[in-house]
């Protein structure tokens, strides 16, 4: 018996992360932010926890430092209605209308969304942006 279904190990549910990335790929929706956020803080800890995994893996998940704390304290937020920064992250703001977004993604006349990450440094970054280092940094554990 299984409460994940047919997602049963950290390989499984970085084929799901694929899958999330693809879609903020297509186009920047709030929905697919959120599933992306919670599903690469989900993998974060499945690398750890999962009997497949080797030790090469746990090592180099272990090294992930800010990626790690950003999606997992925009993850938590997520899960707990809070508003607050944290030690890592001050916003996300999620902005929507003609002119956001990417040229020609979105749709017409409507725009794509742009959601954007204000760190605690005063740094910013796009979910495209962040999405992309996520990505790497789960194709060099799993690839």
């Amino acid at each position: 018996m299984s409460l994940k279904g047919d997602i049963n190990s950290s390989f499984d549910l970085y084929q799901k992360l694929k899958v999330e990335a693809g879609r903020l790929e297509v186009e920047v929706t709030d929905v697919d932010y959120h599933n992306f956020i919670i599903t690469a803080s989900n993998l974060f800890e499945w690398i750890q926890k999962d009997l497949n995994s080797t030790r090469e893996m746990r090592r180099k998940a272990s090294t992930a430092g800010e990626l790690y704390h950003t999606c997992k304290d925009i993850a938590n937020a997520m899960k707990h209605f809070n508003e607050k920064p944290t030690l890592h992250i001050q916003d996300v703001s999620s902005m929507g209308g003609y002119g956001m977004g990417r040229y020609g993604a979105g749709a017409y006349g409507v725009g794509e969304r742009s959601i954007n990450l204000s760190y605690t440094s005063g740094n910013t970054e796009s979910i495209l942006d962040f999405k992309n280092k996520i990505m790497d940094f789960f194709r060099d554990v799993f690839e």
